[in-house]
């Protein structure tokens, strides 16, 4: 149930979801109607063309302003609501709460989170942490929601329904997503999601061309060029206008035998058919969710899919001068006595030595371990932010009477503490090691 509080808060009590897999055999309908009882509240895409680089971040920055405007004109006040949840059950929750949030409109009001048994206090860390935990477990691959047909970690598309999932569970999912994603751009939370650019497209009502299943499925997709480019191939596969399973893609497909006349016609039905139609559903109810925080009219036709794909998950490549020139060394006398790094301090240059000598993947996880996103946002880390104010990368001082110890980071400041260390390799193996800590329990997170 939610009930006023002290200090003008809403507090969500934690929704318990008796639910552990997909295949579990619940009664979404029931479960979602027992909270929905409780509740007790008081109060033209096609012009789109590519981008240059500087264009794309110009239509970013407008739409984000225009965002801005919308969300601070619709917050009904300064009351927020607090998100009960557990880690093991984050998944679950997640779907419980932003099907009733949604329901009541309370998606208008800010929000944070607590983890329960923890002593964490929201300042901006647990939120991106939450969002980021939900994203992480709905794409994992038991959860059967997605799959990248070309078998990397990029390029993912809605999984087609098959038996044996819960479909209740499976379409709140779809929506749910879509709830979290457009509130994660409400607060500048960069979120990894590796769509293939068919979803985006999809989502932003762009028209798809045959090109774009290119990098979908490679193979795939070569196969069905090569039938354009070798006439005897065609002839000898007696195809016609039916799939791999026999459904015609057109009216009386299975008489129609594919030629050069109609073999352009084939590949663009039978692609979209595979890789378009198949998934709308799936992408109809991300989009539903999306809508649900940010209107319709105020996305479609606004943003190209690159700039909309960037704005969501950010910068694909970790540059470390960009990162280094967009990092402070701002002094906090309380934890430090006084003492500040300079870009000219040993620990700085041992500091940056070793992020140059690091993967991408690494990069990341150091990025994580900071700001609780992996990717830099879009324009690079000048535009890092803590909800919906500029913060910049911060390396501050863990006490100067402190020798190699591990570093630590508070997220929702985007601060990252390092000690005196003894050596440069000293300093990589123990931030490798904090990389590798599960969970980062701080007062303040």
């Amino acid at each position: 149930m939610i009930f006023w509080g002290k200090n003008n808060y809403i507090v969500l009590i934690y929704l318990s979801c008796y639910f552990c897999s997909l295949e579990d055999n619940v009664d979404m309908d029931i479960e979602m109607a027992h909270a929905d009882n409780n509740m007790d509240v008081e109060s033209s895409n096609e012009d789109i063309v590519q981008l240059t680089e500087a264009a794309y971040e110009d239509e970013i920055a407008r739409f984000k302003e225009e965002l801005k405007i919308y969300f601070n004109k619709l917050t009904k006040s300064n009351d927020t609501v607090i998100i009960y949840c557990r880690r093991e059950t984050i998944f679950y929750s997640a779907i419980a709460y932003l099907f009733v949030l949604e329901k009541v409109e309370l998606l208008k009001y800010n929000y944070s989170v607590k983890f329960i048994d923890e002593i964490g206090q929201d300042g901006g860390g647990l939120s991106k942490e939450y969002f980021t935990l939900f994203i992480q477990e709905i794409f994992k691959p038991e959860r059967k929601l997605f799959y990248s047909p070309s078998g990397d970690t990029s390029g993912i598309i809605p999984m087609k329904y098959c038996s044996g999932t819960n479909p209740q569970i499976r379409n709140l999912a779809y929506k749910t997503l879509g709830i979290i994603m457009a509130l994660m751009l409400r607060k500048s939370i960069i979120a990894d999601v590796r769509f293939d650019p068919i979803v985006w497209k999809k989502i932003l009502e762009i028209d798809i061309t045959t090109e774009d299943f290119e990098n979908i499925d490679k193979n795939y997709y070569r196969n069905l060029m090569s039938l354009k480019e070798n006439k005897d191939l065609l002839e000898d596969s007696e195809l016609t206008f039916v799939d791999e399973d026999g459904i015609e893609l057109k009216t009386d497909g299975k008489n129609i035998v594919v030629d050069e006349t109609n073999v352009d016609e084939y590949i663009d039905t039978l692609l979209k058919h595979k890789y378009s139609k198949n998934i709308s559903e799936e992408c109809d109810l991300i989009k539903e969710g999306l809508h649900k925080v940010i209107p319709k009219d105020m996305l479609l036709g606004k943003l190209s899919q690159s700039s909309f794909q960037k704005l969501i998950c950010g910068e694909s490549f970790i540059d470390i001068e960009d990162w280094k020139a967009n990092t402070k060394y701002t002094d906090e006398s309380y934890v430090s006595g006084g003492e500040k790094f300079t870009e000219d301090s040993q620990e700085i240059i041992w500091f940056w030595n070793v992020m140059e000598s690091l993967t991408q993947e690494e990069r990341s996880k150091v990025l994580y371990y900071v700001t609780g996103s992996r990717k830099p946002p879009v324009g690079g880390f000048k535009n890092l932010c803590i909800g919906n104010r500029k913060e910049l990368f911060n390396i501050l001082p863990d006490g100067k009477e402190k020798i190699d110890k591990l570093p630590w980071a508070r997220t929702c400041m985007n601060r990252l503490y390092l000690s005196n260390f003894s050596s440069e390799e000293v300093l990589r193996k123990n931030l490798l090691i904090a990389l590798e800590w599960p969970e980062k329990e701080f007062d303040i997170a």
